[in-house]
């Protein structure tokens, strides 16, 4: 799959027979997911159309900006969907300024033959423009198609309920609505070695992107490394046994693994809750403790692969 970045005006049009999925698709979760198959499904190209930054943040609706996929892990997302096109937009003060009609000359230009979104799409200034607006526009030279939302448990899957259920630690649940577990991925950095210290060396990740961090815990996880995966046990927090940090961390006791990393790129998938970040009396309190946290991780992994 290739991918392009930078402003829309200057993307080039899309090849022939190229179908168009428009949306902001953080997490690609399952119902982001329905829409790319549905386009799939009409034997076309399909190119999807996302942003470099949270449109809530750029035009101030959120102080901050927290993700649940940075650019490359959607890319990767979509490439295994069968996606052959990625375009990222550079979400700005002057894209959000377009408004609705020019928004559509914009997709005119880049010739879609169709374009698929889910119902809840907003485009154009102020986000007037919705999936409606698109299907009725004499101005639009494509077909629009409205992909109903998913539901899980009664409920429509949105990226708002998956960021809860994972500032909750309830990854197992956050994986239902994703489709795939939550990942975190970065560089490998040196920290303070204090895991080096105690027999549990770990992976300190420096983050690739601003993503919401899960709850402060230990986590069952795995860790892929150059596509290879392994075994992991993740620690979120500020570790409160041994000097104690202002913010959260996070690092990962790689099982059965010794081989220098720093500086690598790595992703950590969230698999299991095991347990609270806890202070503990003594460090070799802690050190049987993370040594049943790793002996929980494996029987996990074990009866999942049953």
């Amino acid at each position: 799959m290739k991918t392009i970045f930078g402003d829309i005006s200057k993307f080039p049009p899309l090849p022939a027979h190229t179908v168009l999925c428009l949306g902001y698709f953080d997490g690609v979760h399952v119902g982001h997911q329905a829409i790319v198959k549905e386009a799939i499904r009409s034997g076309n190209k399909v190119a999807v159309l996302t942003f470099d930054h949270s449109p809530r943040y750029i035009l101030g609706l959120n102080q901050a900006e927290e993700v649940l996929s940075s650019i490359e892990d959607r890319a990767a997302i979509f490439d295994n969907l069968g996606v052959s096109l990625l375009l990222v937009a550079n979400f700005n003060p002057p894209f959000a300024a377009l408004n609705s009609l020019q928004f559509i000359e914009e997709l005119n230009r880049l010739n879609p033959v169709s374009v698929y979104c889910g119902p809840d799409y907003r485009f154009g200034q102020l986000a007037k423009g919705d999936p409606e607006f698109l299907k009725k526009s004499q101005d639009a030279r494509f077909d629009t198609f409205i992909v109903r939302e998913v539901e899980i448990d009664n409920a429509k899957v949105a990226s708002r309920n998956i960021v809860s259920l994972i500032q909750a630690g309830k990854v197992n649940e956050a994986k239902r609505l994703l489709g795939h577990p939550y990942r975190l991925s970065g560089t490998v950095v040196k920290g303070l070695g204090n895991g080096r210290k105690i027999g549990f060396p770990t992976a300190n990740l420096d983050l690739a992107a601003p993503y919401v961090i899960p709850l402060s815990g230990v986590y069952a996880t795995r860790v892929i490394i150059k596509h290879k995966t392994y075994l992991g046990v993740t620690y979120v927090g500020t570790h409160p046994t041994i000097n104690e940090l202002p913010k959260p961390i996070v690092e990962t006791y790689i099982l059965h693994f010794h081989h220098a990393i720093y500086k690598k790129k790595i992703s950590v998938e969230f698999l299991h809750f095991l347990r609270g970040d806890i202070k503990f009396p003594s460090t070799k309190d802690l050190k049987k403790q993370i040594k049943a946290d790793a002996e929980q991780t494996k029987k996990l992994a074990a009866k999942a692969s049953e």
